[in-house]
């Protein structure tokens, strides 16, 4: 067998192992924090039955590897959520240093403690994300630019509806959700229901959040949300007054 021959055997022994690589080996590839459970297919083209990042397990979870990136040694993959509590599309570029970007993020889910152990329990609402981008470095979130909606958010006992509202995250520097050394920071107004609201969200480094900003009761809240609006202070000149919320994600 003649030396050409021999080394499009060779190459050709190679493309066919790159091609039936188990996707078990993808999970060298996941930042710590992120683990996939049974994963089955190929590097190329697998998938995981169940996938767990900061607290949140969704599954099954597929993706498609793309081969280029791999040699700026990056892993460039399309993700695609197949959990029906939370069905999501994204491109997922992860790199060196525990950094993880996404873009083209889409999906939406129904607020439950079940599907967020940190989101408080008996409370509901929709969620619509329409993420253009958004980085992550050692799980935790650095910048974000896109929208999130929440819809129908309401309080199961006793029954409240608090309406629907609208976060905005920026992509120019010094503007929100820009990503700045004081967290990333988003608009947030309300888009329908019983609260006219407009303020701000800050996500900080350190994985913590605080919502400030100016809130009114229309006149189709009820009273004890009336009420529970005038308990947040002195109002201006336009019945709006202050508040602000903080916590842990």
């Amino acid at each position: 067998m003649s030396r050409r021959t021999w080394l499009a055997a060779l190459l050709l022994f190679l493309i066919t192992v790159l091609v039936r690589m188990p996707a078990s080996w993808a999970l060298h590839l996941l930042p710590s924090g992120i683990s996939c459970e049974q994963p089955s297919g190929t590097l190329w083209h697998g998938s995981c039955a169940r996938l767990q990042a900061a607290g949140v397990a969704v599954g099954p979870v597929s993706w498609s590897l793309r081969a280029l990136p791999l040699l700026l040694a990056r892993a460039d993959a399309d993700v695609l959520s197949e959990d029906t509590r939370l069905p999501l599309q994204a491109h997922v570029s992860l790199r060196t240093g525990g950094r993880m970007e996404a873009s083209a993020v889409q999906g939406e889910f129904e607020l439950s403690p079940e599907l967020l152990p940190s989101f408080p329990d008996g409370w509901r609402g929709g969620v619509r994300l329409n993420l253009a981008a958004l980085s992550v470095v050692d799980g935790r979130l650095q910048s974000l630019q896109g929208t999130v909606d929440i819809d129908s958010l309401r309080q199961q006992s006793p029954p409240m509806a608090m309406g629907s509202y609208r976060l905005e995250f920026a992509p120019a520097a010094g503007a929100p959700g820009a990503s700045a050394s004081d967290g990333v920071v988003g608009s947030l107004r309300d888009t329908a229901g019983p609260l006219s609201v407009t303020g701000s969200l800050r996500y900080t480094a350190i994985g913590g959040y605080e919502i400030n900003g100016l809130v009114a009761a229309r006149s189709d809240a009820t009273p004890d949300l009336a009420k529970a609006v005038e308990y947040q202070g002195v109002a201006d000149g336009q019945g709006r007054r202050q508040f602000s919320l903080a916590g842990t994600l």
